[in-house]
């Protein structure tokens, strides 16, 4: 496919509506990732609210628990049945809070050799939507990153950068753990060719630090 990174235009919801319709609700809370306690916990949140309510602090909790949980025990099917039926919910709500960020990690997690094709066409759904987000429309304005967002206002005594910091650089991780060559010249060229002071920044620190990390 033909990746590219255009300012202001975010995922694709039509993939976000494909992944709603292939993924279905799991019937039972998943676990706890945490075996060592006499009874067993779940995020029972998740059966028991409405999509519509659950909190972001409850979609954190168990992208955390449960993603960290996949790297240290292996692959739950209750866990990846679950994650995958809430996958097009949390993208429609990616931007709030360190969602993105622990969603990449868990995705990471969950395909550390690829990305499997769960349905005809996922991994075209997947890279037209999650490392789409960061150019949403939210967090620009033209071609101009928009500081106005909450991820650069974050609660008093945070870092009022942390947040899209961590977005950007896992995100980029993410592009290129899972692009094919083809797909990375012109993902690249795109992100170049954005007209923007703080994109430029935050493009070039990157690009350095990658290189650092090759050549030392």
């Amino acid at each position: 496919m033909n990746f590219r990174w255009i300012s202001g235009q975010g995922a694709d919801l039509a993939a976000i509506e494909r992944m709603k319709q292939q993924f279905a609700r799991p019937p039972e809370a998943p676990p706890v990732a945490w075996f060592m306690s006499k009874v067993q916990e779940y995020h029972s949140e998740l059966s028991t609210e409405p999509l519509d309510k659950l909190t972001t602090w409850a979609l954190e909790k168990y992208l955390e628990d449960t993603g960290a949980g996949i790297k240290n025990f292996g692959r739950f099917e209750e866990w990846v049945a679950w994650f995958q039926y809430l996958l097009p919910h949390i993208l429609e709500r990616i931007l709030e809070e360190n969602l993105l960020e622990l969603t990449i990690t868990y995705f990471i997690n969950l395909y550390p050799d690829g990305i499997v094709d769960e349905y005809s066409g996922f991994r075209v759904d997947i890279l037209q939507t999650l490392p789409q987000a960061i150019m949403s429309s939210n967090l620009w304005r033209s071609e101009d990153v928009s500081t106005e967002h909450e991820w650069f206002h974050p609660h008093p005594g945070g870092n009022p950068k942390h947040t899209w910091e961590n977005a950007f650089h896992v995100t980029m991780f993410f592009c290129l753990k899972y692009l094919n060559p083809e797909e990375i010249t012109t993902w690249i060229a795109s992100a170049s060719e954005i007209k923007s002071d703080f994109w430029s920044y935050h493009l070039y620190n990157w690009v350095t630090n990658v290189k650092k990390c090759f050549v030392g």
